[in-house]
C-alpha cells in the first residue's frame, strides 16, 4: 500500500533539483514525527541558495562528503 510519504519521496526523486517537492516532503515529515529530518532538508535547501563561495555553504558541502 502506498502512503503519502511514499508519493512525496517519489516526487522528490523524480525532480531532485526542484525545491518545492522537497519542502512539501519536509512539511509532511514535521507532521509525521520526523522534525529532525525535516530541518535537515530545509537547511540543505537554504544553504544551496547561498553564493557558491559562501563559507557556510562550503562547510556544509565539505561535511557531507563521503570519507
Amino acid at each position: 500500500m502506498q502512503t503519502d510519504g511514499d508519493a512525496l519521496r517519489r516526487a522528490v526523486l523524480a525532480d531532485p533539483d526542484e525545491d518545492t517537492p522537497r519542502l512539501v516532503y519536509a512539511d509532511w515529515l514535521d507532521e509525521n514525527g520526523r522534525p529532525e529530518r525535516a530541518a535537515y532538508i530545509r537547511s540543505d535547501i537554504a544553504l544551496s541558495l547561498r553564493d557558491e563561495w559562501d563559507a557556510d555553504r562550503l562547510r556544509w558541502e565539505w561535511v557531507g562528503r563521503p570519507a
